[in-house]
């Protein structure tokens, strides 16, 4: 007999599917016989893999979900996040079982809703996606902080690189860029936190994507240290063994921030004031974290002060 497959559908970003991964360990945990996969994208799909589940790749287009539904054959689909056209396709599919948030675009495609207004919840975005899971008699009380481990390839390949760039001790990593998901703290703030800690002997890399490599050039271009810049140089698996080496990662709220967290990071994540980036929705689920907002009603992240970062990393306990 063929094993019951259920569908969790997460195709947005990185950070998105890291804290959606307490859902997906739900499901597997309550139906421990059935298939339990994740339709996700790439960065997203990256992480439901390196958690050791079997991922679909989003196909892009209606007709395609749909032919992908049909061919995959679950019996329950869950629509965590936006979801585009999937709950649709999963509609036209004749999914039995189709979950997700009312208020969302095609809400009325969910035969098993849920009305939440996540914005306005003033809960974690782990705990709004867990609370999907209740329809199939699922309710989790305490979530279970996502970890993940970074592979041993990675690690030797990234202790080679920063040996070859002079960085063999201590170094922290800083990640100025957001990929435009939140407000981020200044560069020029990031290049005085790394002056800070070149005075006290640590190394600095500065990470980031491909279109960051300018941002984090600026940020120890001419300073005088063991400092690297990275952006642009790493695919996900050596930025996870990256951040897992370092003593600390400072960031905004960002994919790689959640990343951190996974790999249980020392870190300082950067948070706005604005309802988008609210830190009660999009913290790090990490006990090592500390969370730093702006004083004042503003909420911009200019406002923390370097040395406040620097503080923050020297007084927080192991």
């Amino acid at each position: 007999m063929a094993k019951e497959r259920i569908l969790l559908v997460r195709h947005d970003a990185l950070g998105d599917a890291l804290v959606t991964l307490p859902t997906a360990s739900a499901l597997r945990s309550r139906f421990p016989e059935a298939e339990v996969a994740v339709l996700a994208g790439g960065r997203g799909g990256w992480a439901f893999r390196r958690a050791g589940f079997t991922v679909l790749d989003d196909p892009g287009g209606f007709s395609a979900t749909v032919a992908l539904l049909r061919d995959y054959g679950p019996r329950v689909v869950v629509v965590a996040g936006p979801g585009g056209m999937i709950p649709l396709a999963a509609w036209a599919a004749r999914v039995p079982v189709r979950i997700g948030y009312a208020r969302r675009l095609w809400g009325f495609v969910y035969n098993r809703p849920l009305f939440s207004s996540r914005r306005r919840s003033g809960a974690h975005e782990a705990a709004l996606t867990l609370a999907l899971l209740r329809p199939l008699g699922i309710r989790v009380n305490r979530i279970e902080p996502p970890r993940l481990e970074p592979t041993p390839e990675s690690v030797t390949e990234i202790d080679n690189l920063l040996n070859n760039l002079g960085l063999s001790g201590k170094y922290a990593v800083l990640h100025p860029g957001s990929g435009g998901s939140a407000v981020e703290w200044p560069a020029g703030h990031y290049r005085e936190l790394t002056g800070m800690l070149l005075e006290r002997g640590r190394g600095v890399v500065v990470s980031g994507g491909e279109g960051e490599k300018m941002t984090a050039e600026g940020v120890v271009a001419g300073l005088d240290g063991p400092c690297a810049n990275l952006a642009g140089l790493t695919d996900l698996d050596l930025l996870a063994a990256l951040i897992a080496g370092a003593e600390f990662f400072v960031s905004s709220s960002t994919g790689p921030m959640h990343l951190a967290a996974a790999l249980g990071a020392r870190q300082v994540a950067l948070f706005s004031k604005k309802p988008p980036n609210d830190p009660a929705r999009w913290r790090p689920l990490n006990p090592r974290a500390r969370v730093l907002v702006p004083p004042g009603p503003g909420g911009d992240p200019a406002a923390i002060p370097p040395r406040a970062v620097l503080d923050s990393l020297e007084t927080r306990p192991d």
